[in-house]
């Protein structure tokens, strides 16, 4: 289940329900759980690393750096890049998908795709992804 809300902004939340057999009254009854879905603001925040110089954007993905010119965006480039303002979700081959949009200027920015996997009793980190927008 997927819920929505925004004005000018998108930010939605996921909720995931895996199906249990439990016991009511001595009869095994299939219940919805809903299971916890790690949050990507989070994840991005503990997983990339970003930085700013006058020419490019520099992000780093664990051992993985992403260098996007940014020569053409000056003077209305922002101290930092922005995320958390576009968050949506997707199921794709049956894995959940958040895309996240971050922003370095109010007409450039790139978008990160984190895919989630269950483990440990919740939906966790499998692999970010980093997709400039040019």
């Amino acid at each position: 289940m997927i819920k929505g809300t925004g004005t000018g902004i998108l930010e939605r939340e996921v909720h995931v329900f895996h199906i249990q057999n439990q016991r009511i009254n001595k009869e095994l009854v299939e219940v919805p759980v809903e299971v916890l879905v790690d949050d990507p603001i989070a994840i991005v925040l503990k997983n990339v690393k970003t930085k700013l110089l006058p020419n490019k954007a520099i992000i780093r993905i664990g051992k993985k750096n992403f260098k996007i010119n940014i020569k053409h965006l000056n003077p209305n480039i922002y101290f930092l890049i922005y995320t958390g303002n576009l968050i949506y979700f997707e199921i794709n081959d049956n894995q959940l998908i958040a895309k996240i949009g971050g922003q370095i200027s109010p007409a450039g920015g790139s978008r990160g795709d984190i895919t989630y996997m269950y483990k440990d009793k919740m939906y966790q980190a499998k692999l970010i992804k980093f997709n400039p927008i040019e």
